[in-house]
């Protein structure tokens, strides 16, 4: 009988690891497109009792949405999909640092008799609206990159000069797709709190849509090392420096969002404010402040959220 599942994914394959009840193991190999994922899935059914069997898949750059979904549309009640980090927690744990597609799909298999994991709650409305966002993040940083280059283009004073027509032009259809982005992230989902001066309508809805759903987490400290805004701890032996930099795990482009939110609060919003000078006035660097305005801010919005569930439209 089938004890847990691991699948290894990558772009074109998925790599399937069984971990049966007399410890006995068992890898097969699916392609990750139309075809493959229904013969996996195919092949899982042909085991008995197999629906309520951990299933652990490890997020991989988007391409685990397919298997993860079907999965869940065929009945299989205990689909986890987990953090890279906690993968590799468990590698580094091995004395012979062995790493196969085939071992990996047996590692994530292990992990799923080993670690207290939360089943995956997102619908595909949430996972497209959030792609939304970080489409519009991607675009943001496409046009700084244009905007840069066409300011060095002028600052050169040549007439009739093509670069600088070609960038203008690439400027201005970025611009055009970050308002149409920009639209339906604002129409795409509901969230009804109460209104924080100097927080935007569009960055209220990016993070609240990129961490989710809230009753994953237990407290607001999950929330930030959620975020990546938890500082790292560096203590070992006889060497102590205690707090090191942000972690920076989770959202790259929550973390860009909560950023550009922390400026907007400390600029317009008395509170955030005086928190800030008081960061300030303790010899904290710029960004230390900033990052512990985001921190703050990002527990106001959890707590609000507590109480105001969101609703994607």
């Amino acid at each position: 009988m089938v004890q847990s599942i691991g699948i290894d994914v990558s772009k074109g394959k998925l790599d399937l690891g069984l971990i049966h009840s007399d410890d006995a193991t068992e890898n097969l190999q699916f392609g990750n497109d139309h075809q493959g994922i229904p013969s996996l899935v195919k092949t899982l059914q042909s085991y008995q009792e197999i629906e309520d069997k951990p299933i652990v898949i490890e997020a991989t750059g988007g391409y685990h949405y397919g298997i993860t979904f079907f999965l869940i549309e065929k009945g299989f009640k205990q689909v986890f999909v987990i953090n890279p980090i906690i993968t590799k927690k468990h590698l580094s744990a091995q004395i012979r640092k062995i790493k196969t597609d085939k071992k990996d799909s047996l590692l994530l298999a292990k992990i799923g008799l080993l670690e207290d994991l939360h089943t995956y709650a997102e619908s595909k409305e949430e996972v497209l609206f959030k792609r939304n966002i970080r489409l519009f993040h991607f675009l943001k940083k496409q046009l700084q990159q244009v905007s840069n280059r066409l300011s060095s283009a002028k600052s050169l004073s040549i007439e009739n000069d093509f670069e600088q027509e070609m960038l203008l032009e690439t400027k201005k259809n970025f611009e055009t797709q970050l308002k149409k982005v920009k639209q339906v992230i604002i129409k795409g989902i509901t969230v009804e709190i109460p209104r924080i001066k100097g927080l935007s309508e569009l960055h209220l809805k990016a993070i609240t849509a990129e961490l989710g759903n809230i009753s994953r987490f237990k407290n607001h400290k999950q929330i930030v090392a959620y975020a990546g805004l938890d500082p790292s701890i560096r203590e070992s032996g006889s060497s102590v420096r205690g707090k090191g930099k942000l972690s920076k795990r989770g959202s790259k482009t929550m973390r860009y969002f909560l950023f550009q939110s922390a400026w907007g609060v400390m600029m317009h919003n008395d509170k955030y404010k005086e928190y800030y000078a008081k960061k300030r006035n303790e010899g904290k660097h710029y960004y230390t402040c900033l990052s512990a305005v985001a921190r703050k801010l990002l527990c106001e919005i959890y707590h609000n959220l507590k109480e105001h569930p969101y609703c994607i439209n």
